[in-house]
């Protein structure tokens, strides 16, 4: 005698139903993903992340999140550190804390997939034990980092390991052990980091502020690099072929060992840096450009160069007079 189908569907869960003779059998499918999922302090990864059940974790969160999708903070909490391998936007909204805590050996938040578009909107990401990188852009498009705070990580701030475009916006970097912000490009164009830092801090790492290497062209805007132990801001094109380029303006270098940087005796690239309407000061040196005929500080009239220990060392820079 057959059996009546209708009797084998549950109503708790996903469930499917298969009719064999004599009988069925039942079998969970995965729950479907939504192009916008939800995390908050009550939430439950068991639940589907939607409004009304959200989740407890980011990490289970992106895997019930479209590709293109959003994935938002309900409310004030800690969500876990995530592997991001999809386009994806992550979104806090203003008032509300969303926190990633990374221990020994973690990183807080890695992106890592192929042509992928990633936004980070309103974090707060602590390091802590040893912590490895905050942020670690390892593969991809684009990363816009978003009104972030990360500290206290061990190796890195921010780490850009791959070609691509990344922007960091009204952000803090700080209090790190390694570098603030390190950025190597690939070695030849066309594979070059566009990195664009616009009112943002990075302040007080345990080494330089921002690093940049390879084939990377560097946009440091109404920002602030301050107190770092290395040097603030600097990089070095070190293969026959690289590119390296930096463009400052509007901001405020100081108290760093060497404020800004260019080349270095292993320079086989051409290294440019443009210092325009900036102040840098109280730093051991003000800039300090390797004497090498592809190494180049090019400085508007209207900058403050004062009050170093040493405002210039190596090659003068190239005037470009104006205001």
């Amino acid at each position: 005698m057959m059996h009546s189908i209708a009797n084998c569907w549950n109503a708790i869960g996903r469930l499917a139903t298969a009719v064999i003779a004599g009988g069925c059998m039942l079998y969970v499918i995965d729950a479907p993903a939504a192009q916008r999922t939800f995390v908050a302090s009550y939430g439950d990864d068991s639940n589907a992340c939607s409004r009304v059940a959200p989740c407890r974790s980011f990490a289970v969160a992106m895997t019930h999140t479209d590709p293109g999708g959003e994935l938002l903070v309900l409310d004030s909490a800690g969500y876990g550190i995530v592997v991001i391998a999809q386009s994806v936007s992550i979104i806090a909204p203003s008032g509300v804390y969303a926190g990633i805590t990374a221990f020994a050996g973690e990183n807080g938040i890695e992106v890592n997939g192929a042509g992928i578009k990633v936004t980070l909107r309103g974090l707060s990401l602590n390091g802590l034990a040893g912590s490895g990188v905050g942020v670690d852009f390892l593969q991809g498009s684009a990363l816009h980092l978003e009104s972030c705070v990360i500290s206290g990580f061990g190796i890195r701030g921010v780490g850009i390991l791959g070609p691509g475009e990344v922007f960091i916006k009204d952000s803090e970097i700080r209090d790190g052990g390694g570098r603030g912000i390190r950025v190597i490009g690939a070695v030849h164009d066309p594979d070059v980091v566009h990195l664009t830092i616009d009112r943002t801090r990075v302040e007080n790492n345990g080494s330089h502020g921002i690093e940049f290497g390879g084939n990377v062209r560097v946009a440091l805007n109404r920002s602030v690099v301050s107190g770092n132990s290395g040097f603030g801001v600097g990089g070095d094109a070190g293969s026959a072929g690289d590119v390296n380029e930096l463009v400052a303006e509007s901001s405020l270098i100081t108290h760093n060992v060497v404020g800004i940087i260019t080349g270095t005796a292993i320079a086989l690239g051409i290294n440019r840096v443009v210092v325009a309407n900036s102040t840098i000061s109280w730093n051991s040196i003000g800039w300090s450009v390797h004497n090498d005929p592809n190494t180049n500080l090019y400085t508007f009239g209207n900058n403050a160069v004062r009050l170093n220990n040493s405002n210039q060392v190596g090659k003068a820079p190239v005037s470009l007079g104006g205001d």
